[in-house]
């Protein structure tokens, strides 16, 4: 069986959005909206040009996808993760269909 932890969070008249629910549920793993901001960064292709073949490379000469950003990026996902789970095990569990 499949859970949303949004959609149960919402029957449980709590937010959807997990930095929402978690500030409300006092967690103890906060959501990183730095992390946030930078998945949102490294999502979006970086380009000059739309006439440059390579701007949408991921090892073209504009990459932003560094080491270090990559590194980050995991470690804002695993946050993520620990921070759903935790929010998961404080709601109630969901009702199942006969």
């Amino acid at each position: 069986m499949t859970i949303c932890t949004a959609a149960l969070a919402r029957l449980c008249s709590l937010p959807g959005k997990l930095e929402n629910a978690a500030r409300i549920l006092d967690l103890r793993t906060k959501k990183d909206m730095e992390g946030h901001n930078l998945m949102l960064q490294l999502c979006r292709p970086r380009m000059k040009g739309f006439h440059d073949e390579r701007a949408f490379h991921p090892d073209g000469p504009r990459s932003h996808h560094t080491p270090e950003k990559i590194a980050r990026l995991e470690r804002y996902c695993d946050d993520d993760v620990r921070a759903e789970m935790e929010i998961l095990r404080r709601l109630p569990e969901p009702n199942q269909a006969d």
